[in-house]
């Protein structure tokens, strides 16, 4: 029996993946649609805490869309739920979320490409040799 169990626990977690993972790449697509591609043009006429302050709250944005995911993904249910004495609800990956956030953080182009110019400008700032800007 253990090892039916733990065979099913192993499903659940690629199950849990999976939902992290479709929930992750649309939050990223959904975030570039409605931030637009960055423009670099744009953000060297803005001063550099304001560029700072755009990148915190766009991370405030997604800390908050990672906990309203947590929540939504611990309502869907899982097929394995009961099987073996399997409890779905139980699962420590329910609510780590790691996945969605690597894939939100890596996914999103807009936040990438101006953290990468916020870096930038930071390191020019003081002084910190550094190879020419190229956005992506």
């Amino acid at each position: 029996m253990d090892l039916e169990f733990r065979s099913i626990k192993i499903l659940d977690i690629g199950y849990i993946t999976i939902i992290y993972f479709i929930l992750g790449i649309l939050i990223s697509r959904v975030f570039d649609v409605y931030l637009g591609k960055f423009d670099k043009s744009n953000d060297d006429k803005k001063h550099i805490a304001r560029v700072g302050l755009e990148l915190i709250l766009m991370i405030w944005a997604i800390g908050s869309i990672v906990y309203l995911a947590r929540n939504i993904v611990e309502l869907i249910p899982s097929p394995f739920d009961g099987l073996y004495g399997f409890k779905h609800l139980q699962m420590k990956e329910l609510g780590s979320a790691a996945v969605f956030t690597m894939l939100v953080l890596a996914y999103t182009y807009h936040f990438d490409a101006k953290l990468d110019y916020f870096n930038h400008r930071i390191n020019k700032l003081f002084g910190i040799p550094i190879q020419a800007y190229t956005p992506k």
